[in-house]
């Protein structure tokens, strides 16, 4: 008896915890990576333990601490996992990079969504912002500055929340006798006012007022007296956990892989060095035959008897909207045995031959009988000869139902 009574206590609390996600944007097309730690650390943001997994996101991503504390819905190949920004990353090509969001998370939390045994990137994450589904009150934390020892918020003020449904836009505050509200400036996860911030020569007295605007145009004001410092209060306040009706029973899925797996160079997430059997493998060749549709670099391969150029898209990709691969091609000696397939094998033959000249082919994917998540795209010289290969323009050509993928901010 006493250990069920345990258990219900135990449900009853995880339930205050953590409530139901509500969706808050559309999805989005982003990047994830393991960092091999566990999930619990409050970061640059300074957040305590949120009961769900933690995310550091790249400079981009992260954006000066405007992200703390927002969460997510991440989803790969094996599933989906909701996490909470709670730190920044800026060392390293993956931090650095613009293009897109990069969440890193601990290997746990990689595992739900992917395996980190196979691979240490997911480039073909959905993303999606969802409220956090805290139950219960906003918490703050109040800190001041100094004077003869003693805490002094007169000249200095600041203040640090958790447990926050939706992301912090603005924070607000309005002192006793002070003609109008100041804009508090953001510090990662903390709120600062100074004595004369936003031309405001007035000292902080109480009791104040908090204004906090949440991401959505939620706005909850919180009245308070003089607090202690570094004591997490209750604001009895809390954003409405509601989502976008438009969007709530959308389901995010896998980011679709860029249009193009080549031209010029390689897309951000494949690589080449799954390829086997091989003389050697150029990306940056320039010997396009001078051909003003192939600009200035190619792939140029030498293939062995039965030797194959294996594209690798670490994390898998969605094919359900794939409608056709093209690509252009010559070869040297003329082949009829160049096969193009998906995964680890595959039996479809590009019609022949292909001789000096460039040739554009076009496969419909129907022909290439795709699971719903591959990993590889690969051209398999199916003979007993070498076979030299110049390969452009490896492109992917998508349905018009496709869904729209942004990066979501």
């Amino acid at each position: 008896m006493r250990i069920c009574i345990y258990l219900l206590v135990f449900i009853i609390s995880l339930n205050f915890v953590l409530g139901d996600y509500e969706k808050l944007s559309q999805c989005g097309k982003a990047w994830a990576v393991p960092n091999g730690g566990k999930s619990s650390d409050g970061g640059q943001c300074g957040l305590p333990p949120p009961g769900i997994g933690t995310a550091a996101l790249n400079v981009f991503g992260f954006n000066g601490g405007n992200r703390c504390g927002e969460c997510y819905e991440l989803t790969g190949p094996l599933g989906s996992t909701v996490v909470m920004v709670t730190d920044g990353c800026d060392a390293g090509d993956a931090c650095k990079q613009n293009k897109l969001f990069n969440f890193i998370i601990s290997e746990k939390d990689f595992n739900k969504i992917g395996n980190s045994t196979a691979y240490g990137n997911i480039y073909s994450l959905g993303y999606q912002r969802v409220s956090c589904g805290f139950q219960g009150n906003i918490k703050a934390t109040f800190g001041g500055g100094k004077s003869g020892g003693k805490l002094d918020y007169s000249y200095y003020f600041t203040v640090a929340f958790s447990n926050y449904n939706i992301g912090i836009k603005q924070v607000q505050l309005m002192g006793l006798n002070m003609p109008r509200a100041s804009i508090l400036k953001r510090d990662l996860g903390k709120f600062n006012w100074n004595q004369g911030q936003g031309g405001n020569s007035y000292k902080l007295q109480f009791p104040a007022t908090l204004i906090v605007t949440a991401n959505d145009g939620q706005v909850i004001s919180f009245k308070f007296n003089r607090p202690p410092a570094g004591v997490s209060i209750d604001t009895r306040k809390q954003f409405e956990n509601k989502g976008d009706p438009k969007i709530s029973k959308s389901t995010c899925l896998m980011a679709m892989a860029p249009e193009y797996v080549y031209q010029e160079s390689l897309e951000l997430g494949w690589a080449s060095y799954f390829s086997w059997k091989y003389t050697y493998i150029n990306i940056s060749s320039h010997e396009t035959g001078k051909k003003v549709a192939l600009k200035k670099n190619c792939i140029q391969t030498e293939l062995e008897s039965y030797g194959g150029l294996q594209f690798t898209r670490e994390g898998g990709f969605p094919t359900k909207y794939i409608k056709a691969v093209s690509f252009t091609v010559r070869a040297a000696p003329p082949t009829e045995n160049l096969q193009v397939y998906f995964g680890l094998l595959g039996s479809y033959t590009v019609p022949g031959p292909i001789g000096w000249d460039w040739e554009e082919i076009t496969i419909p994917i129907s022909k290439l009988k795709p699971n719903p998540i591959e990993y590889n795209l690969v051209f398999y010289n199916n003979q007993e000869e070498k076979s030299a290969l110049w390969i452009d323009n490896i492109k992917f050509t998508y349905s018009i139902s496709t869904p729209k993928q942004a990066i979501v901010v």
